[in-house]
């Protein structure tokens, strides 16, 4: 569900995917603000292409892909990835029902490995030039041996990215960034960005839910202190490790807010797997890292 101005008019808009309908193939509803209708009264249906590949399972706002000052959205598979694109760009301001493959404006290539499938998509200025890039996470992307993951960033605005081609393809070997997961079926793919430190440049939280600190499965997250210049970096390169406790997998996901209101990002950790409750179920928890305690 992404919350966005997409029409321009001043009123809160919503992106809301709906993954699992058509036997997976997905879709994802643009509902024009104010917003009080059911979501079979939503303004656009954009439907995915293929059953199995739950187009509407991960998105976030990618600001003005097409130049119609309105916001745009990039929206991820949890699926094998059809004609080879792992995730679609599309202009917000949806007229018309329509196939995802008619409207994209922005392709994201997988290339040849169908197992990628763009989980996590975000977007912040780890550059540093006042120029969000677009965050893609795939927690398939594999080192020759397991499931390591990788984090891949494009440099903002992606609208006018030197590898975009003139169909509007974006491939992930391009990346201008590239964080990889080290360690067996690490599963690097979450990532978010906020200035954690309070020197004005976004610094880079990659979660990491399968890796191993002391117990399969406890997972942790690795804090990048931005500027990060264009190159491929591992976990080992972070300058902060946080780990999860027990098999809690911890880094799931992620989000960043200024909780304790000291005007430096904090951030916010999943850990689905914590707190045992009664039945023998798990409760998950959330938990908080102040950026002033970095």
């Amino acid at each position: 569900m992404l919350p966005a101005l997409f029409y321009g008019d001043g009123e809160a808009d919503l992106a809301l995917g709906s993954w699992a309908e058509s036997s997976g193939t997905g879709a994802v509803y643009f509902i024009s603000g104010p917003i009080d209708a059911d979501i079979e009264d939503a303004g656009f249906r954009i439907a995915g292409s293929a059953a199995g590949s739950f187009f509407g399972s991960h998105g976030a706002v990618a600001g003005d892909l097409d130049g119609d000052g309105g916001d745009d959205v990039v929206i991820g598979l949890d699926g094998p990835p059809p004609d080879g694109w792992c995730a679609y760009g599309i202009s917000g301001d949806v007229a018309a029902d329509a196939l995802v493959t008619d409207v994209a404006i922005l392709m994201i290539d997988a290339g040849d490995d169908t197992e990628i499938h763009c989980h996590y998509l975000s977007r912040g200025d780890i550059g540093g030039d006042g120029e969000p890039e677009l965050l893609v996470g795939d927690a398939t992307t594999d080192d020759g041996d397991s499931d390591v993951g990788a984090v891949y960033a494009f440099d903002g605005p992606v609208a006018s990215h030197s590898d975009l081609s003139v169909d509007g393809v974006l491939a992930l070997a391009d990346a201008d960034v590239v964080v990889y997961g080290i360690g067996e079926d690490a599963q690097v793919a979450p990532a978010e960005v906020g200035d954690f430190d309070g020197d004005g440049t976004g610094d880079l939280a990659v979660g990491a839910p399968l890796f191993v600190h002391s117990v399969v499965g406890d997972g942790a997250v690795f804090l990048f202190l931005g500027p990060l210049s264009p190159g491929q970096y591992s976990l080992d390169d972070a300058d902060f490790q946080y780990n999860g406790e027990n098999p809690t997998q911890a880094g799931t996901d992620l989000a960043v807010g200024n909780f304790d209101g000291d005007n430096l990002a904090d951030l916010l950790v999943g850990a689905p797997y914590d707190c045992w409750g009664p039945g023998g179920f798990w409760g998950g928890a959330a938990y908080v890292v102040y950026g002033e305690s970095l």
